[in-house]
């Protein structure tokens, strides 16, 4: 990951990749499809983990669901969306793979930071914005989702347009090694 910028000592070597240009097409209609389903009914696995709830799409072929889990962070009052984060298997090789998504207005120049309980930081930078939203996607190795799995809380850091102090996040963790083993491949 040098090059990056990203602190291997975080996640391992290799464990997370920032990706900008290498995404496929085929990839990334799947991560929009994915990202912009309108929520289903609550499941089975959804009562069970009430902070994450499943997500599920066609591939091209349209003979496989590929399925991701996903918390929303809402502001109240207003119910304004401030972040999605999503996590699936739908990366290269079935790979876990996080989206975080930011609404319209964020600070492209300084990008995306988060942390799994207040350990440092990792920044990675904004791949793409579209009407919903401005989307970074993070590729992860195993040990990088375990993680995750054994995590309190990934804090989500990002600077809206026009304001000096970032916006922090909280998406809690809980639940979610369960909600993953439900959509595991």
């Amino acid at each position: 990951m040098a090059g990056w910028g990203l602190p291997d000592a975080l996640w391992g070597a290799n464990a997370v990749e920032a990706r900008l240009s290498s995404q496929t097409p085929l990839m990334g209609a799947l991560v929009c499809a994915l990202m912009f389903l309108p929520l289903a009914a609550p499941s089975a696995t959804a009562a069970e983990n009430p902070l994450w709830g499943r997500q599920c799409a066609k591939e091209a072929d349209g003979k496989k669901d590929t399925c991701a889990v996903q918390q929303f962070v809402i502001a109240q009052p207003g119910d304004r969306q401030l972040l999605l984060a999503q996590i699936g298997y739908n990366g290269p090789q079935a790979k876990p793979r996080l989206l975080l998504v930011a609404p319209l207005g964020v600070l492209l120049t300084k990008a995306v930071s988060f942390s799994i309980d207040e350990r440092k930081p990792l920044t990675v930078p904004f791949e793409t914005c579209n009407s919903n939203g401005c989307l970074s996607i993070i590729d992860m190795d195993e040990s990088a989702l375990d993680q995750f799995r054994k995590g309190n809380v990934l804090i989500v850091r990002y600077y809206r347009m026009g304001e000096e102090k970032p916006l922090d996040l909280p998406v809690k963790l809980e639940g979610l090694s369960a909600a993953l083993k439900a959509i595991a491949p």
